[in-house]
């Protein structure tokens, strides 16, 4: 699998807007190769976006046919000051549907990397390195 972990520097009047662009990309749910992509605000209120993957050759389809798209109608580019990507692969992403049932929007949880796999988990309010979950940019892709 691939993680895509999307960090994006938002001024506080912005972060509406960028919460609602971020939202919009409910689009791609049936994207091949998309599994899940969820973010949540961190302490800064910076935005964490994590997108997983099922294998790296159906996200670089995604990005060489479908992102731009999606990503210049959103006028996203326009919203958000800086942003950082990282990528990590692990073989498999912990309990995520066990996660995904519990967590509600505006709940604090955080993300753990391991050497072979990775984990989104429930958290205390205050938790260093914690976020806060943004229900309306979750995107439940194609399980299959």
């Amino acid at each position: 699998m691939l993680i895509k972990h999307i960090v994006c520097e938002v001024a506080e009047g912005k972060r509406e807007l960028f919460s609602d662009a971020q939202g919009q990309w409910l689009k791609v749910k049936n994207t091949p190769g998309l599994l899940w992509q969820l973010g949540g605000w961190d302490a800064e209120f910076n935005a964490h976006i994590w997108g997983i993957w099922s294998c790296e050759v159906l996200y670089e389809q995604f990005m060489k046919f479908n992102h731009d798209w999606i990503y210049n109608t959103n006028k996203q580019k326009e919203i958000h000051d800086s942003i950082a990507i990282t990528f990590s692969k692990v073989k498999e992403v912990e309990h995520m549907e066990t996660f995904l049932s519990l967590i509600e929007d505006g709940m604090t949880f955080e993300w753990m990397e391991f050497p072979d796999s990775c984990r989104f988990t429930a958290a205390k309010e205050g938790t260093v390195g914690s976020y806060s979950f943004v229900e309306k940019w979750l995107v439940r892709g194609n399980q299959q």
